[in-house]
């Protein structure tokens, strides 16, 4: 649960540290098995992670696993990214209604679960027709299952206003790409303004969890540390980021 804008589990406030993935393989594609999901779990293991996240509700074996090596899951549907007229379509927020039922009714009973997550990254100015899909999902999370907490990830931008309509959930997660995205605007290309964008969102949500749930920047190469793209810029950009996180803490 939540409380005074603490994230507890059995009454004690977590401090997690985990890795968002993809259920995919180099070869196979989304076709994993199961060792290749059990290497996945080891590999998370191996990182220290306390928590896994994706856009999609993982394969059950995976919540076995989860279940068996004490991983936490950040357990979402994949509402992505969506335009404004899509949300307005009941068609569509009906079929985002039944994915979540499902996958509480398929999932509820595994400890590993310690959130419903009702999307990710919609509009960065939410109006009325995002409010709607909020209040209707988060409705359905409470009645489904109300000993757990419900949230929504959206991408972190520093001129974000804080947002009414984001109050019906416990945990909120923010995207992070300072210094990697230029982002809208390009308010997030310099990755110095981190800290203030952190403290505003705390200011926006005081009684909220505060929870980061993506973070960090592509590499496909050797290379030195400034130059973009290379396991250098991405290692050291990753050191930035938690030296800040290492300082909130809330």
């Amino acid at each position: 649960r939540v409380q005074n804008g603490q994230v507890l589990l059995n009454h004690q406030p977590m401090q997690m540290r985990g890795a968002f993935l993809h259920e995919d393989h180099p070869e196979r594609g989304s076709a994993l098995t199961n060792a290749d999901r059990e290497a996945i779990i080891a590999r998370a293991e191996d990182l220290g992670a306390t928590a896994l996240r994706t856009h999609y509700p993982f394969q059950a074996h995976t919540h076995e696993l989860a279940d068996r090596h004490g991983l936490l899951i950040w357990d979402e549907i994949p509402f992505f990214q969506l335009r404004s007229e899509l949300v307005a379509k009941s068609s569509v927020r009906n079929a985002a209604k039944r994915m979540m039922r499902e996958n509480i009714l398929a999932n509820g009973n595994h400890p590993s679960v310690f959130v419903w997550s009702a999307g990710n990254e919609l509009s960065a100015n939410p109006g009325s027709v995002h409010s709607r899909y909020f209040r209707e999902i988060d409705t359905l999370i409470e009645r489904l299952d109300p000993t757990r907490p419900s949230a929504y990830v959206f991408a972190g931008y520093l001129f974000l206003d804080c947002e009414a309509a984001y109050s019906r959930f416990d945990i909120l997660g923010l995207n992070s790409y300072f210094g990697w995205y230029p982002g809208s605007r390009g308010s997030i290309a310099d990755r110095d303004l981190l800290p203030e964008f952190l403290d505003r969102m705390r200011a926006c949500y005081p009684a909220h969890g505060l929870m980061v749930t993506e973070f960090g920047a592509e590499a496909n190469r050797e290379g030195p540390a400034e130059e973009r793209g290379t396991y250098g810029f991405q290692a050291e950009l990753l050191d930035y980021h938690l030296s800040v996180y290492a300082t909130k803490p809330w």
